[in-house]
C-alpha cells in the first residue's frame, strides 16, 4: 500500500491504515480482507489487526524527495524563512486529538528535504505524518499474529517483527509532552 507525495486525509477522526489480513473490534468480531462468510462491517475503532501470512504486504508513505532549486531561483538561502512547509507539503494529518496507525509489514517513510549547494546540508521540509495532540502508532511485523491496540501502545504478538525505515527528511509529529503518544515497533 502506498500513499504518493501529493495524499492527503479529509476526515474528522482517527485513521488507521494497515495490510492486516482481518481487524478485530469489539467483542471478538473479525473483519477480513477477503471476503469470508458472516463478516461484520463496523465504525469501532479497531481492537486489533490480525496477519495470517508469513510476509505481510508492506505500507510507503513517500514525500517529494529532493527539491530542486526551481523551486525557490537562486535565493535557497532565506526562501524557507517565509514559507509554510508543513502546509505547503502536509502529508497524513488527522485533526486535533486524535490517532494515526500505520500497522503492516515493512514501514518506509520517505521525506521532501532541500539539500543546500555543497549537499552538506539537507533541511527537512513539511511533514510526513501529524496527529497534532494526538497519538501516532507505527508497528511492522515480519509473520503471523495480532497488533493488539491498547491504551498504553500497541500489543504485538507477532514473533518475528518487520522493518521501519524513516528517511530523506521524514517528520512525524504529535505536538505533546507525553511519552504514550508516539509508538514505534
Amino acid at each position: 500500500m502506498m500513499f504518493g507525495s501529493d495524499a492527503a486525509l479529509d476526515l474528522s477522526g482517527s485513521f488507521h491504515v494497515s495490510t492486516a489480513d482481518y481487524l478485530r473490534m469489539g467483542d471478538n468480531e473479525r473483519f477480513y480482507a477477503r471476503p469470508q462468510a458472516n463478516d461484520v462491517l463496523s465504525v469501532a475503532a479497531p481492537a486489533a489487526f490480525g496477519f495470517l501470512e508469513d510476509a505481510p504486504a508492506s505500507v510507503a508513505v513517500e514525500g517529494n524527495g529532493e527539491l530542486s532549486t526551481e523551486i525557490w531561483g537562486e535565493d535557497y538561502d532565506n526562501w524557507w524563512d517565509e514559507t509554510d512547509t508543513d502546509s505547503l507539503f502536509p502529508g497524513l494529518v488527522v485533526p486535533e486529538g486524535e490517532t494515526t496507525s500505520v500497522i503492516g509489514g515493512d514501514i518506509n517513510i520517505k521525506g521532501t528535504f532541500f539539500a543546500d549547494e555543497e549537499y552538506k546540508t539537507k533541511t527537512p521540509l513539511g511533514t510526513n505524518l501529524s496527529a497534532p495532540w494526538g497519538q501516532i502508532s507505527l508497528a511492522s511485523v515480519g509473520g503471523a499474529g495480532e497488533v493488539n491496540v491498547t491504551e498504553s501502545g500497541l500489543d504485538i504478538s507477532a514473533e518475528l517483527l518487520g522493518d521501519i525505515t524513516i528517511s530523506d527528511g521524514a517528520k512525524i509529529t504529535v505536538n505533546s509532552a507525553s511519552d504514550d503518544d508516539l509508538y514505534i515497533s
